[in-house]
């Protein structure tokens, strides 16, 4: 799946440039760079810098409605949110399959996955407690209510996790993904602890067997982890159950969950994303 010489690549949410150069660096006959921000006159720059201005096109605006001259073969997009699904790259990944790629076009990435865990994140939660006192004679609490229910960030170690990591979302981008997505899992608790929320994280598949990952540790700067707060952290035992089932909305621009221990709901939240 990756570029290959003659190949037509579309680049979406192009940046600075720099993967469409890559691109033209592996032999692409053309690549059209579509990107909405203004970060496009840095990369029409850099493009002309590095002398790929015969090779490269940059298409200025939102890929949903800039056409191109012809149709691509290989979709490259590095809309990746946090969580992987947040930043619309199926919205993105369906309209192009539609409108700007041939039938039989390779995407890169391939695969989107979304990980999941209990997690016990005492800054954080403490974070969101402090919304609930009184700030300059002021109420405050529906803040801390609507933090709680919202996506989040948070960057988590290995040592905030409190049972193993499981991918309970899967997007096949190579079809026309679908806008919403959903999964679930039960996880045993592998040491006791207070459950503060759901973390999550994203791994993608770029080519077959290459794999990118912003997995605790955090080793990409450029994500962060995505965490889902329980509004009362709630004691857990080793070899508790957690069940975790998260559904993503509107290509990531909902997001519902619900969190239940040893069978007991303990949160069933629907939310629009708030980073």
């Amino acid at each position: 799946a990756e570029v290959r010489p003659g190949d037509v690549v579309v680049d979406i949410g192009a940046g600075t440039g720099v993967l469409s150069m890559f691109a033209a660096m592996a032999g692409a006959r053309h690549v059209y760079a579509v990107e909405e921000g203004p970060i496009s006159a840095v990369a029409e720059r850099a493009i002309a810098d590095n002398g790929f201005a015969e090779r490269i096109s940059l298409i200025r605006g939102r890929s949903t409605e800039v056409q191109i001259p012809e149709r691509g073969n290989v979709l490259v997009t590095e809309t990746i949110g946090n969580v992987g699904l947040e930043e619309g790259i199926t919205a993105w990944v369906r309209d192009a399959r539609d409108r700007l790629l041939l039938p039989d076009a390779r995407v890169i990435p391939r695969n989107l996955g979304v990980v999941a865990a209990p997690v016990e994140v005492p800054f954080e939660h403490g974070e969101l407690s402090r919304w609930k006192l009184r700030r300059y004679e002021i109420d405050l609490t529906a803040l801390g209510d609507l933090g709680s229910r919202s996506l989040l960030w948070a960057e988590l170690t290995p040592h905030n996790l409190l049972a193993d990591p499981y991918q309970i979302i899967g997007v096949d981008l190579e079809s026309s993904p679908a806008p919403s997505v959903a999964g679930g899992r039960s996880f045993e608790a592998r040491r006791s602890g207070q459950l503060h929320g759901i973390g999550l994280w994203f791994t993608a598949e770029l080519i077959p067997g290459r794999w990118l990952t912003n997995a605790p540790p955090l080793r990409t700067p450029s994500w962060n982890h995505g965490y889902l707060a329980l509004p009362d952290a709630v004691d857990v035992a080793e070899g508790a159950i957690v069940d975790i089932t998260v559904e993503s909305i509107n290509d990531g621009g909902m997001w519902t969950w619900t969190v239940s221990l040893n069978g007991s709901v303990l949160d069933s939240v629907t939310t629009s994303h708030l980073g």
